[in-house]
This record gives structure tokens, sequence and C-alpha cells, in this order.
């Protein structure tokens, strides 16, 4: 899988999850059935915030030093102003809210790059 910016993985995340049926909460993915699998099983159709970031980059938060997947996740957290697995599992939170936090981090990271350009 092809090396990410920040601003690639964050906006490819946010694609998975537009559609309302490729979201979900309690698990990093489900497949069709709603069975909980793993970001990258072949099966896996529904994502929660975070799993969407690991499926569209190939990698999982911690596992390795990619450094598009830490910034992306962190822009998520700041957003979201709270872990982002912990929004995304808010039982007040929709998927609109988390449309609307990627929508954020996305925003802050093109002024980032904008500003460090």
């Amino acid at each position: 899988m092809a090396t990410l910016t920040t601003l690639q993985a964050l906006r490819a995340a946010r694609r998975l999850l537009t559609d309302p049926r490729h979201w979900c909460r309690g698990s990093s993915a489900r497949d069709a059935s709603g069975t909980n699998v793993t970001v990258h099983h072949p099966g896996a159709r529904r994502f929660c915030a975070a799993g969407a970031l690991w499926k569209v980059t190939g990698s999982y938060l911690g596992t390795d030093d990619d450094t598009a997947v830490q910034t992306a996740s962190g822009r998520l957290c700041d957003a979201a102003g709270m872990e982002i697995v912990e929004f995304n599992d808010c039982e007040d939170t929709d998927h609109a809210a988390v449309l609307a936090v990627y929508d954020k981090a996305i925003w802050v990271e093109e002024w980032d790059e904008e500003v460090n350009a």
C-alpha cells in the first residue's frame, strides 16, 4: 500500500465513511452481517472513525512508526476533544458528528500545510 500523507489519509478515511452504512460503533470494523472483523479483513464493510483511518493507511495506531497515521489520529482527537475511539462510541455521537470531526481535522491539516509550505 502506498504511503499517504496525513491529509491524504484523512480525506480517504472520510470518503470511506461518507455513506452512513459504512460507519459503525463498538468495533473498529464489521462485515456486512454486523460481525466484528479486523479493518483489513476482506469482508470489512463498516468502520469506526479510527478503523477507517487504519483501513486506508494499511496501519494500526501504535503498531508502527507511520507518522501520517499518528498525526491524523491526533488531528481527529483534537477535533473531537477526546480520544477518537471514545468519541465514535459515545451514545450521543452520530454519523454526522463523525463526519464533522473529520471535516475539522482536514481543515486544520490543510491550514497547517499551507502555513508551513
